[in-house]
């Protein structure tokens, strides 16, 4: 089909295999993009950490592949300077991984301080400790051929006070390093937002975007649900698809088999129909 986006998915902690068992399903669903998580629990598995292999794998189902950095155990902007320092160089063995696979981008959270912890010189002193890493970072991936992406936080969480959580802030944050930074949209989190998260599209660039997430939720928890169980406005947001002709993947992030499946399904027929719909549309008006 004319102009059919990249849509894919992120390899969930529940998966059971190894990254080329993922590849392999992803293929199997007729999918083309993952996210791979470099995190402990999945780079270990069987042939995860092989890049040779991995790298085959992708080249004969013709799937691409970014990485997502890890997160849990990780604050790059911490107050303290070890802790910050750790975090950043935990995150620089990803990009390696990344280059090595021959990923064109990874996908990073901002940091964050727990509530208690606030007050103005702390929040302050965590902006510029996120901003020294994102700057760091940045320069390393750009070193090793790989896009740093900024993704947008979960906002319903209360347990953090986060950085990027909304479009204004990433903004911000991408005028201050520029070089090599660009965004990882995640729809499910723009929830928070809007039924239609799409518009973050627009108010980011679309040129900036290189990767997008996309799952449903109620509007109160960030569940990663099953699309069309929740508030998500998926026919709105594949007509901006189609009429803004996205070029960067659409990476489903379920949480279970059937919920993968089900979603792929929902979302390539939806998209069929929407498609169908516009290109009908506009041979009325020519």
């Amino acid at each position: 089909m004319k102009n059919y986006p990249l849509f894919g998915a992120v390899c969930y902690y529940e998966f059971s295999g190894d990254l080329i068992d993922f590849i392999k399903e992803i293929d199997r669903l007729g999918l083309k993009w993952i996210e791979y998580k470099y995190d402990k629990s999945l780079i270990g598995r069987g042939e995860s950490s092989n890049t040779n292999i991995i790298r085959r794998a992708l080249d004969d189902t013709g799937v691409g592949i970014s990485i997502h950095t890890p997160f849990a155990g990780i604050n790059i902007g911490s107050t303290d300077e070890a802790f910050r320092i750790q975090s950043v160089d935990e995150l620089k063995r990803s990009l390696d991984y990344a280059a090595k696979v021959g990923a064109p981008s990874a996908t990073i959270h901002g940091g964050q301080i727990a509530p208690a912890e606030y007050t103005r010189e702390n929040w302050e002193q965590s902006v510029a400790s996120n901003l020294k890493s994102l700057k760091e970072l940045a320069e390393y991936g750009k070193e090793r051929g790989v896009a740093l992406c900024l993704e947008n936080g979960n906002a319903y969480e209360r347990f953090w006070l986060k950085h990027a959580n909304h479009h204004g802030e990433m903004k911000e944050i991408r005028s201050q390093i520029i070089v090599n930074l660009f965004y990882t949209v995640d729809f499910g989190h723009g929830l928070y937002f809007s039924s239609d998260p799409s518009f973050m599209i627009r108010e980011l660039g679309q040129e900036k975007v290189l990767m997008t997430h996309l799952h449903d939720n109620l509007g109160m928890f960030d569940s990663h649900s099953d699309l069309g169980t929740g508030i998500l406005k998926l026919d709105s947001l594949l007509s901006s698809m189609i009429r803004d002709n996205w070029s960067f993947p659409v990476c489903l992030e379920m949480k279970s088999a059937d919920d993968l499946q089900h979603s792929s399904d929902t979302l390539k027929n939806s998209y069929s129909r929407i498609f169908e719909l516009a290109e009908q549309q506009r041979l009325c008006s020519d």
